[in-house]
């Protein structure tokens, strides 16, 4: 065998080789990819099953967490629309059987001048365990069993003379936990047109916000009326106040 026929040899068995690496390489890169899809296939059906887990508290607008379903879209409400709770896991309870509940006349105290922007209502969650019943018992509250200082009607009745609505309750980016009331307040406007001058009654929307505290007391955050806020939040409750009847 001549120098030219080993050197073809030579170079047959290289090129051999080289194709036997290149195929198990392509081999490696196939289980390489194979494993990775697999590895992102279980990260997200773990996370899948997590967000089912943990559907009863939701990251909302503003970083707000409310009391409801996972997967609800509030980027399109607006400043007067509810993010409605939707399970409410006080429905079909005595009005002031829910955790946290206290003694009515704790409540109240007529013993200084009335103050609208502060009060309390009769429920203490520093004795409620977990984030969703404290949200959901300060709402109750609320709406059942809440008093202005220096007053004996209670707050619901106040805001509901004012307009008819519903209470709401959510828990801010700041931990704390906020419960509004949502209405439509009737207003006489006059009009003019092809009928000439009248009378007409519109709804307004409005909204009062509170801040309930552990031991039950509470403040009025702020208040909007057909998206604005008013000049002096005192003198605009003491007008809500006005039409208790």
């Amino acid at each position: 065998m001549d120098e030219e026929e080993r050197l073809r040899r030579k170079k047959k068995i290289m090129m051999k080789k080289k194709r036997a690496k290149q195929r198990q390489k392509r081999f490696m890169l196939l289980l390489w990819a194979a494993f990775m899809l697999l590895l992102i296939f279980l990260v997200v059906s773990h996370k899948k099953e997590d967000t089912g887990e943990t559907s009863s508290i939701v990251q909302g607008d503003e970083g707000f967490v409310s009391v409801g379903e996972a997967g609800v879209d509030r980027s399109s409400l607006s400043q007067n629309d509810a993010p409605a709770p939707a399970v409410d896991p006080m429905a079909g309870m005595d009005a002031l059987s829910y955790e946290g509940a206290v003694d009515v006349s704790l409540a109240m105290n007529t013993a200084v001048a009335p103050d609208l922007t502060e009060g309390r209502a009769a429920v203490d969650l520093s004795t409620v365990d977990g984030d969703l019943q404290r949200v959901a018992s300060a709402k109750r509250a609320m709406a059942s069993a809440a008093w202005f200082t220096g007053t004996t009607t209670t707050v619901d009745s106040y805001l509901r003379s004012y307009g008819e609505g519903s209470w709401h309750a959510i828990r801010d980016a700041m931990g704390e936990i906020c419960v509004f009331y949502e209405g439509k307040h009737p207003r006489q406007t006059t009009i003019t047109d092809d009928e000439g001058e009248r009378t007409k009654t519109v709804e307004v929307p409005f909204k009062v916000v509170f801040t309930v505290f552990e031991d039950g007391s509470f403040v009025v955050n702020e208040a909007y009326e057909n998206g604005e806020a008013p000049e002096d939040l005192g003198d605009w409750l003491e007008g809500v106040a006005s039409l208790q009847k």
